[in-house]
């Protein structure tokens, strides 16, 4: 049994770092799928405007910890004021040259034990503390993104997870009305449920990027979220070692 911090951290970090395999795509190359839309997504660095950046910096969760930067959300809450120009203008500059500092793509990872032996690194679940600020970002991205895909009907009504409104309730009481139905007709229905394990530590990342070409993201929107999903780094931190 390894009792030396340092060790610990070494195996913890080595048994997180072995679950984000690089899956290769077979012959090396992608296949192409068709679009789901003939529209585009323009994102624009309008989004990035001095008055939502405070929006969100207000909303922002002061007990939140602090990710590799050690940029705390008290900080950026209180004056956000003062820093939501500087930020926005940060912002459009990431947007448009698709740059991340370093810092913005480097996460600093707590483990939480599961179940079953503490001595057993398996046993722990990465929790990735990245930075408040570039979540912030993240943020406003994604509001965009989400609201094409919505205008545009491109997500399923089928679907709860990830959806404003929807949750695991709403998607029993569909399955339970779509059971009760049945039952009343006098019919059989057959229920799958399916667990992928670990499915988004081991999403394929040109996959997901040809994916997001055919819902309609192209141009500096794209290019951003290549940039922020290259070159990420990560450190086990465990009692400050």
């Amino acid at each position: 049994m390894k009792t030396d911090k340092q060790n610990i951290v070494d195996i913890l970090n080595e048994q997180f770092y072995s679950v984000y395999k690089k899956n290769e795509c077979k012959n090396g190359t992608v296949k192409n799928i068709d679009p789901y839309t003939t529209k585009t997504c323009q994102v624009s660095d309008t989004i990035f405007d001095p008055i939502s950046v405070f929006k969100e910096l207000k909303k922002l969760d002061k007990d939140k910890s602090v990710g590799v930067d050690g940029i705390s959300p008290v900080l950026l809450n209180e004056c956000a004021e003062c820093f939501k120009t500087p930020i926005s203008l940060i912002f459009k500059k990431s947007f448009n040259c698709s740059l991340l500092p370093s810092a913005w793509r480097n996460a600093n990872i707590t483990p939480i034990f599961k179940k079953g032996q503490r001595n057993v690194a398996s046993n722990y679940r990465p929790i990735s503390l990245t930075s408040i600020i570039c979540k912030v970002m993240e943020k406003l991205i994604k509001n965009s993104m989400v609201e094409f895909l919505e205008n545009e009907k491109l997500i399923s009504s089928h679907q709860h997870g990830f959806v404003k409104f929807k949750s695991c309730i709403t998607n029993l009481l569909e399955c339970l009305d779509i059971i009760t139905e049945c039952i009343n007709r006098g019919f059989a229905k057959d229920i799958l449920f399916i667990d992928f394990l670990k499915a988004f530590d081991l999403v394929p990342h040109e996959e997901l990027f040809v994916k997001l070409e055919a819902f309609g993201f192209n141009g500096k929107t794209l290019n951003w979220l290549k940039a922020f999903l290259s070159d990420r780094k990560q450190r086990v931190v465990l009692d400050g070692v």
